[in-house]
């Protein structure tokens, strides 16, 4: 019994600590949009070529995509460990 209510006031303790921080924190949200911001271009390219029937921005939207992966070819993961850290590892425990 012991051990778990002193598990119990450490995550408490841990989220105090982490609502503290992130009253004046920007640097979280600011690396989220930055590594999302591509995958929103490349949205809007490929939205605005079905919509206005300009293949080229879906061409472009292709080798932009291409450039990413060359650029960082372990993309997906960074989007991946990103969101998780924005929406908190520890959400995603409770419900395992």
């Amino acid at each position: 019994m012991n051990a778990s209510k002193n598990a119990e006031d450490a995550v408490a303790e841990w989220e105090q600590i982490q609502a503290e921080s992130g009253v004046n924190g920007w640097k979280d949200e600011f690396v989220t949009v930055a590594v999302w911001f591509p995958v929103i271009i490349l949205f809007l390219a490929v939205f605005l070529a079905v919509l206005f029937g300009k293949p080229e921005l879906a061409n472009a939207a292709r080798e932009a995509i291409k450039a990413v992966q060359e650029l960082v070819p372990n993309y997906g993961e960074l989007i991946t460990w990103v969101s998780f850290a924005a929406i908190g590892v520890r959400a995603l425990k409770s419900r395992v």
